[in-house]
């Protein structure tokens, strides 16, 4: 575990907060399982939130019994903080879900480019920042993504300074 010390040290954006709660179905916090018959589909909702006005990415898992694989599916905003997403009950038996959620960078600073560009400012810096994002991406990946976005990156940094 992280001491306090090194927690401090880390960016900002690390140790923002997603906040998923009222996940439904649900029955008693999760202690009764809810009940579906074969074919049918478990739409599952949540309330997923952050601090600030950064964008969100959300996935629910979810896993038939003992299957040690987990199955994931893209939910999607509904409304407000609402999220939600569905599966199908292939067979019978327990299934299990849960929810992960992120601060989602990359949405953040697209969001943020487009409305700069659309408002007429100078994007330069912006693009900058997404190099950034690109180049960081490209050092956690493995395989033959990485020189490509590495590529990528180098080309929007080019791109920044032609703009100047």
């Amino acid at each position: 575990m992280d001491s306090p010390a090194t927690l401090l040290r880390q960016s900002v954006s690390t140790l923002r907060r997603v906040v998923i709660a009222r996940v439904e179905p649900e029955i008693d916090g999760g202690r009764f399982p809810i009940k579906r018959t074969i074919g049918e589909r478990v739409r599952v909702t949540a309330d997923i939130f952050a601090d600030g006005h950064d964008s969100l990415g959300a996935i629910l898992l979810y896993r038939a019994g003992e299957d040690p694989a987990w199955r994931e599916v893209e939910m999607r905003l509904a409304e407000n903080d609402r999220w939600e997403a569905q599966f199908r009950v292939e067979s019978l038996g327990r299934y299990q879900y849960t929810i992960a959620g992120w601060v989602d960078a990359f949405a953040t600073w697209s969001a943020g480019l487009e409305k700069n560009f659309a408002a007429g400012q100078d994007v330069s810096t912006d693009i900058a920042i997404g190099a950034d994002l690109v180049q960081a991406t490209a050092d956690r990946v493995r395989g033959t993504d990485a020189p490509k976005l590495a590529a990528k990156s180098d080309k929007m940094h080019d791109s920044k300074l032609d703009m100047e």
